[in-house]
């Protein structure tokens, strides 16, 4: 029996390119995937994540809650309707840690990422919009597509993150 993960929705509602007014943060989350590339300032992450809803979160469900008094904890910002759970993970180049991601939420049509930066603990939130450039697959000369994801395909969805082939092929 095949199971149907609830989030799947979010995943896709979430999945396409986001990148903040200055261009220096990239998000890269996959069509009902889960994954994400997240580049700021030369630092990479490249992982999985799950999705909850924040209106909804009960206690002990929130990530990283053990359950009880802990899920009470949790602080939902102002329009957030979304919380990507990456928390406690960094942004590295070469082994060596840039950024600590305190919160990557969604609310507004914008993804808001909130860093602590490792080198002097200062604490800012990075704010993102989808990119609608970009945002559907290109036709290659040589036949088959691009991927937003980056893949390279010729059937009618990306193996990667199940993006739609463009219309007109």
């Amino acid at each position: 029996m095949q199971y149907q993960d609830p989030m799947y929705k979010f995943y896709c509602k979430l999945g396409g390119t986001w990148k903040s007014a200055d261009g220096l943060c990239v998000a890269v989350l996959g069509k009902g995937t889960g994954s994400v590339k997240l580049s700021y300032c030369g630092g990479e992450l490249d992982r999985s994540y799950n999705v909850y809803e924040t209106g909804i979160i009960q206690m002990g469900t929130a990530p990283g809650f053990i359950g009880g008094m802990m899920g009470l904890l949790y602080q939902r910002h102002d329009g957030e309707e979304l919380l990507l759970d990456l928390r406690g993970l960094t942004l590295n180049s070469g082994g060596k840690e840039l950024f600590r991601i305190e919160s990557f939420w969604y609310g507004n049509e914008k993804l808001n990422l909130e860093l602590t930066e490792i080198c002097n603990g200062q604490r800012f939130t990075v704010t993102m919009t989808r990119c609608e450039d970009g945002t559907k697959p290109t036709v290659l000369p040589e036949g088959g597509f691009m991927c937003v994801c980056g893949e390279r395909f010729t059937s009618k969805f990306c193996p990667n993150c199940g993006t739609l082939r463009p219309e007109s092929w």
